[in-house]
């Protein structure tokens, strides 16, 4: 690895322009209104299709949306209490050489869940932010959240139906151990963190722990932060109109165990290549692979590490069935200055001559996307609207050791595979008010027990039901309604604290008695800082 290293980080290192550095938020509200900053009130065209974004790169718009936010009057603006509550960051110390800003991270909620009246659903998380600047090459951010809680039952659900032989996780937050004389109560803690270093004006190097997101829409078919933080490193270039970007990651299979006890290591490594064609078109493409072995002991492969190099020739020469590969492609395209049009391809296994003969053959496994934002079509407002659509098995493999999937879910999308689904977005700001609704509406295939018809991807295709006949939405039909309305008033815009309350009402409802219909009415009200998208729209 450093013979590989070493000779990138002395060709790149040069003079640095003294420069900020901000670790931007991914949460999906965050980035409508980035890209708004970025796309339309700047009038320039960026790659935006990677997230986290590199922190030297647009450090200064977190601070300008504050500023556009911030809270007048004698106490608010003219009292040290008054703004650390109210407008700036708890400790924010700036000077030319090193920056240091932290402040509090916090979901205070509690709720009402039709389903479980006499248990209260609630989230109890304290903790804290912290990120800096050492020189003009060097930044740096870390948190961690410690928390208790007690989810509406439906989540519950979901962690005991995902188990799959291993222990049961909390969407997105990893493992937990429960809480004594509190049914359904959850302890748990998380961590996330990273260095980055940007030596030069071409290369940006991130080692890290925690998620990464690729796409525009609300979903991502190729990398999404769905699941738990993982380790990674990644290489970004930026030249002319393209940016390439190089990613190693270790996952782990938390349903198998070391002799140490540790959860078994599996790896990815990926990397995506996004060119801005003229001034509309935004191209993406992505190949990465997953690798792991049965007994756990294989370890990082070097012939995956080549920053330059076609995945798929080197699986081939591995081996059969050496590693799970996925290609993918993301376009955006500008049809005007506040209407963007957006999609994604994934192939994960496909045979051009079993398509054209429509016989349903099982390993025609592909996902499509197709979606629409309307950034500000009047002013605060966000619309958004997208459909999503994944045939039976994609992205699973033969025994399931390397399906793309990390802490028993999925690297992509939450609904793992074989189903279709609509998802309509509506944002609005006014100063710091603010109102979200969330629409959801899915038809997806589910397995009954001792089957499997391809919705689970960490389910072995060898165990599919049929060779032929297979089409989306096989196995138990069933469809989810969910929707999430709330409103609130953001406290702090400087780390977008916010106080909010809403409903949230989910109807799933199977075809067949193999599965239970089940109805959700929950109605919450905390006091957040939306830093992370936290999935539960399932």
């Amino acid at each position: 690895m450093q013979r590989i290293l070493l000779p990138l980080l002395l060709l790149t290192i040069g003079q640095a322009t003294a420069q900020n550095a901000d670790f931007l938020p991914v949460n999906y509200d965050f980035r409508l209104r980035l890209q708004t900053e970025i796309e339309v009130r700047s009038d320039s065209s960026h790659h935006q299709g990677m997230y986290p974004l590199n922190p030297f790169q647009y450090a200064g718009i977190r601070s300008a949306f504050a500023k556009r936010q911030r809270l007048g009057g004698r106490f608010a603006d003219s009292t040290w209490l008054g703004r650390k509550v109210f407008n700036e960051m708890l400790i924010d110390l700036q000077t030319t050489d090193f920056d240091f800003q932290l402040h509090p991270t916090m979901n205070l909620q509690v709720g009402n869940d039709s389903r479980t009246p006499d248990n209260t659903p609630y989230v109890n998380t304290r903790g804290f932010f912290v990120q800096g600047r050492i020189g003009d090459q060097v930044a740096f951010y870390s948190d961690f959240y410690e928390n208790q809680a007690r989810f509406p039952q439906y989540i519950n659900e979901w962690t005991n139906q995902n188990r799959y032989g291993g222990p049961g996780v909390t969407p997105g937050q990893g493992d937990f151990k429960g809480i004594s004389n509190q049914p359904g109560g959850r302890d748990f803690a998380y961590v996330s963190g990273a260095v980055s270093f940007q030596p030069g004006r071409f290369f940006n190097f991130q080692l890290g722990y925690g998620k990464n997101f690729i796409g525009d829409g609300y979903r991502s078919f190729l990398l999404s932060d769905n699941a738990f933080n993982y380790p990674y490193f990644r290489i970004q270039s930026n030249f002319w109109r393209i940016q390439y970007t190089n990613l190693y990651t270790q996952l782990r299979d938390v349903r198998y165990q070391n002799p140490d006890n540790s959860y078994r290591r599996k790896y990815m490594v990926a990397h995506h290549l996004s060119v801005n064609i003229g001034d509309r078109w935004r191209v993406g493409l992505y190949e990465t692979v997953v690798y792991a072995d049965s007994a756990g002991t294989r370890g990082l492969e070097w012939d995956y590490l080549v920053p330059v190099i076609f995945y798929r020739p080197v699986e081939f020469a591995l081996g059969s069935e050496a590693g799970n590969v996925l290609l993918g492609m993301n376009i955006h395209y500008k049809l005007s200055d506040r209407i963007r049009l957006y999609g994604q391809i994934g192939l994960d296994e496909f045979k051009f001559s079993e398509i054209t003969a429509g016989d349903g053959w099982w390993a025609n496994k592909y996902t499509v996307q197709l979606g629409v934002k309307l950034l500000e079509p009047v002013p605060g407002l966000f619309l958004q609207g997208e459909f999503n659509f994944a045939r039976p098995y994609t992205y699973t493999h033969a025994e399931g050791d390397m399906a793309y999937a990390h802490y028993n879910q999925a690297l992509a999308h939450p609904l793992g595979a074989n189903f279709r689904e609509i998802i309509l977005i509506a944002n609005y700001y006014r100063g710091r008010f603010f109102a979200e609704t969330h629409l959801q509406y899915s038809w997806r295939g589910l397995d009954p027990p001792g089957e499997n018809w391809g919705s689970q991807v960490l389910l072995g295709y060898e165990s599919r039901e049929q060779e032929y006949g297979n089409e989306t939405l096989q196995g138990v039909r069933t469809t989810t309604l969910y929707t999430d309305i709330r409103a609130g008033w953001i406290v702090n815009p400087s780390y977008n604290l916010r106080f909010e309350a809403g409903v949230r009402l989910r109807d799933f409802d199977p075809e067949t008695n193999q599965l239970t219909t089940t109805n959700t009415t929950y109605f919450f009200v905390g006091l957040r800082t939306a830093l992370q998208n936290q999935y539960y729209d399932f």
